[in-house]
């Protein structure tokens, strides 16, 4: 065995011989190998001949462990860059099928004092025709508040991120949530969720469960926007196929009527120009098609979680048009 290692060793180096070294420089190359060769030549038969071929032995260790060391010092170089903290700003992770979704990251100083223990990082799921654009004027007070990092994402076929002819259900975007927070390597975060972002905070935990969160917060969807006969606090928008076909037509009639009248339906109250704007232009990001396809998930799914261990906080705004009633029962949900 040792013979046939000195073989394949020496056909790598044939052009590094101790010949080549002046006798001190072989005296001290040999005294090195011995610590490599030694434990080779019990293995074989031939030691003499093993030893005569130690210096091109010894050669190919040298090289070996060169590459060796490359490889860990590479090894260290990823492993610190994936587990440093994220760069603020704009960046993208791939999902398991290929979708880049477009992220924003913040990170301020807090203001909270004598904090004892790590602050959760915070993740913002925006709404059905929205982007995370919706949450520039509440990111950077969230993170100066907690002092934690808090990031905001643009779900598939919305705002800056790949818009792909499939993956037009619920649980895809849930399978999307998972992507980003393992890319990125989020643990424990608190999610929050607003209007379909809440039902992809639902779809995640039926899928994963609920170990990944550190808490989850829903901001005005219902559980189910659909109306059944038990279960009477749905959507007052979309809630039956009459009212799922009366707004996907309004989709098709025309991206710009639809993007105001979006908008104004969604408001408690009235926003200044520049921000209605922005509502407006982001919504016009999406292809009508797409959007039509995803409410058509989106409004028929019922989630249910009876397993739920985290601590969850439910927003309902007493002003808004969403659901279509005030009283949400706990054990319905």
């Amino acid at each position: 065995m040792g013979a046939h290692l000195v073989a394949q060793f020496s056909s790598v180096s044939r052009f590094t011989s101790v010949n080549y070294m002046n006798k001190k420089a072989q005296k001290t190359y040999i005294r090195l190998l011995v610590f490599t060769v030694c434990p080779v030549s019990l293995l074989t038969k031939e030691p003499r001949k093993l030893m005569e071929n130690a210096a091109k032995v010894g050669t190919v260790a040298v090289i070996a462990a060169g590459v060796g060391l490359g490889l860990y010092l590479l090894h260290l170089k990823k492993q610190r860059s994936a587990s440093a903290p994220p760069v603020p700003g704009e960046a993208h992770i791939t999902t398991n099928d290929g979708i880049r979704l477009q992220y924003e990251c913040t990170r301020l100083a807090g203001t909270a004092a004598n904090r004892r223990s790590p602050v959760p990082p915070v993740v913002l799921i925006h709404g059905w025709s929205g982007s995370c654009r919706y949450f520039d004027s509440t990111i950077d007070a969230i993170a100066a508040r907690t002092g934690g990092t808090v990031y905001a994402y643009d779900l598939r076929f919305h705002g800056r991120s790949d818009k792909p002819s499939w993956g037009f259900h619920v649980h895809r975007l849930a399978a999307d949530l998972h992507d980003f927070l393992t890319e990125l390597q989020i643990q424990q975060p608190v999610v929050v969720g607003t209007s379909l972002g809440c039902a992809i905070i639902w779809a995640f935990i039926e899928l994963y469960g609920d170990d990944m969160l550190h808490k989850c917060v829903f901001v005005d969807q219902a559980p189910s926007q659909w109306i059944f006969s038990d279960w009477s606090f749905g959507s007052k928008g979309i809630y039956d196929p009459a009212s799922l076909a009366k707004i996907q037509g309004a989709l098709f009639a025309g991206m710009d009527s639809f993007a105001q009248g979006n908008a104004e339906c969604c408001l408690s109250h009235t926003l200044p120009g520049p921000l209605m704007e922005l509502l407006a232009q982001e919504t016009l990001r999406c292809d009508p098609e797409h959007l039509a396809r995803l409410m058509a998930d989106h409004a028929c799914a019922r989630h249910a979680s009876s397993n739920l261990l985290v601590a969850i906080f439910i927003v309902h705004l007493m002003a808004s048009d969403c659901i279509r009633s005030h009283r949400i029962a706990s054990e319905s949900i």
